[in-house]
């Protein structure tokens, strides 16, 4: 039989629910409308889900149970999935992160997910990784009619949902690896500098899947952060010079533009 701390109902909207982006996240909402929720349910539920495969940079599905004490209200944490790696999170009393808590606040009187300020996750101190990370909380109300106001919304609410990320791994994983460079490469100058020619004779250059773009650009920018960015850079000046087309500081094609 599950504690008092894990009886939680919740009529959670279907928009809170589905703009998340998270897929069948609003499975996860329907599992609080039982009258009572065990550690087990909620590890299957997060199971089902299977949310890592979707999204690499999710670390935890936690939930919060509010507490009202003499100093106020107090959100602790007493279901965790995957309990693996998030050890740290059992007991943790939100009010200690108050960027955390901001969001829990927000959802609360919202109705909506809301998406906490980036702070460094308890789970990730101490190894030898990036902690930073945010967490998407959605607000888990008692049974009854969906709370109309702020006023209902904050006297019904009987804890909060949170989906931590980390940061860094959400935007590693949002592109794709030809968009974004895990490790910065050397680019082939003669390339470079023949492609350089294209965008100024024919205005046109081919994407990364081969499909033509039309460009219309006064500049080209060599990144620095390539390896052989000086020898790039040297390339394409004297292709397109050979080629007779002009190579002019930024400041007087500007100057140029206001005459």
């Amino acid at each position: 039989m599950a504690t008092a701390e894990h009886q939680v109902q919740a009529p959670v909207t279907d928009h809170a629910a589905t703009s998340t982006g998270l897929p069948n996240m609003k499975l996860a909402i329907w599992l609080f409308l039982a009258s009572e929720v065990s550690p087990a349910d909620f590890d299957h539920v997060y199971t089902n889900l299977n949310p890592r495969d979707h999204f690499p940079g999710l670390l935890a599905l936690v939930y919060a149970h509010r507490e009202s004490r003499t100093d106020g209200d107090h959100f602790v944490s007493t279901l965790i999935a995957p309990h693996r790696g998030n050890e740290r999170l059992f007991g943790l009393d939100i009010v200690r992160q108050p960027a955390n808590l901001a969001a829990v606040f927000r959802s609360r009187d919202s109705d909506q997910p809301a998406l906490s300020a980036p702070f460094a996750l308890v789970q990730m101190a101490g190894r030898d990784v990036a902690a930073d990370g945010v967490i998407l909380r959605l607000p888990i109300f008692t049974q009854g009619p969906r709370p109309a106001t702020v006023t209902e919304r904050r006297e019904r609410l009987r804890g909060s949902l949170g989906v931590s990320f980390q940061i860094h791994r959400v935007i590693e994983t949002a592109l794709p690896a030809d968009v974004l460079e895990r490790a910065k490469r050397a680019w082939d100058p003669a390339g470079v500098a023949k492609r350089a020619v294209r965008i100024v004779r024919e205005r046109r250059l081919d994407a990364v899947d081969g499909s033509p773009l039309t460009v219309d650009v006064p500049t080209i920018c060599v990144h620095g952060d390539a390896s052989n960015a000086l020898e790039v850079a040297r390339a394409v000046r004297e292709r397109l010079q050979a080629e007779g087309i002009d190579v002019v500081p930024l400041a007087r094609m500007l100057h140029d533009e206001e005459e």
